[in-house]
């Protein structure tokens, strides 16, 4: 194994051996701080890994949040069905979108955060038949890990997901039928989950720039601006770790677009934008903004 693959290999290891604990959350939550501090692959942050953080106490104090959140949220996902029905979850819902989108399906946009593998499990555990959009594990460097590290969890929380599926792509097929799967799930009154908040990195993709965190982006909008003429239900869903301590599943309403993509992505952005302005150690999309790279690994830019 090259160093990546057995630095994630050792950070996988301890997440499962953690694990074991999920039943006592103290113990959850000790181990996903050692596993922050001492195995977890990106604990060496670049130092502009958000905006504006002058205060290098509070630059470390939010570095160690992000990673806490992020070990977290990995220990929990070995066995998401006794991390749903341990952990104390609020959901914040004031418009009522987990119902219409139970009876309606629609498009539900998230954010690439910590809980980003959860919250599509989750939603079918509230009896959302809920599809996520992500990238395939083939096109992954460490690939060599899923059937070893990841395979395992994904496949047994492929029972929550309320009669919905993994939709694994392949950045590298422009494909109708990739495109058709997945505005079919619109069609038939399914939801889709799916995240663009990253830099667009298929030149066969169609994006539009757009302003994050003070930073412009080409997110991938291809098959975003598809659903939009089907002018379906639109919602943004996340799961948010709170400064206190407390899980919040948040569901709030997107504008209906009438077919207009500006629309959505300017609501899609607000909402992360005012998010990360008070949190910024909940995104997981710094490293793809200050380095240049993309390093988040779902989206599906589409014509």
């Amino acid at each position: 194994m090259n160093e990546l693959l057995t630095t994630h290999h050792r950070y996988f290891r301890a997440a499962r051996f953690c694990a074991r604990f999920a039943a006592n959350e103290y113990l959850i939550r000790a181990c996903a701080h050692c596993l922050a501090k001492t195995v977890h692959p990106q604990r060496k942050l670049p130092s502009a890994w958000s905006k504006n953080l002058k205060d290098s106490k509070h630059d470390q104090l939010m570095r160690h949040r992000a990673l806490f959140l992020d070990s977290y949220a990995m220990v929990n996902f070995y066995d998401l069905p006794r991390f749903f029905a341990r952990a104390k979850i609020k959901i914040v819902d004031r418009d009522n979108r987990i119902a219409i989108h139970r009876e309606n399906g629609g498009l539900i946009l998230t954010y690439h955060h910590h809980f980003f593998n959860h919250i599509g499990p989750m939603l079918g555990s509230l009896g959302l038949n809920t599809n996520p959009l992500t990238l395939s594990f083939t096109s992954s460097p460490i690939l060599p890990l899923y059937n070893i590290d990841l395979k395992k969890p994904i496949e047994s929380a492929k029972s929550l997901l309320h009669g919905g599926k993994w939709l694994f792509i392949e950045p590298t097929a422009h494909s109708a039928i990739i495109r058709e799967t997945a505005l079919s799930v619109i069609r038939d009154r399914g939801n889709l989950l799916m995240a663009i908040d990253f830099n667009n990195i298929y030149p066969w993709g169609k994006s539009n720039s757009v302003q994050l965190a003070a930073h412009t982006i080409q997110m991938p909008t291809g098959l975003l601006n598809r659903i939009c003429q089907l002018n379906s239900e639109a919602s943004i869903a996340y799961i948010y770790f709170t400064p206190n301590g407390e899980l919040e599943l948040r569901f709030s309403s997107l504008p209906q677009t009438q077919g207009n993509l500006s629309i959505l992505l300017n609501s899609y952005t607000k909402h992360l934008d005012e998010l990360l302005s008070n949190d910024p150690a909940f995104w997981e999309g710094w490293h793809d903004l200050t380095n240049g790279q993309t390093s988040i690994s779902s989206g599906l830019p589409l014509k």
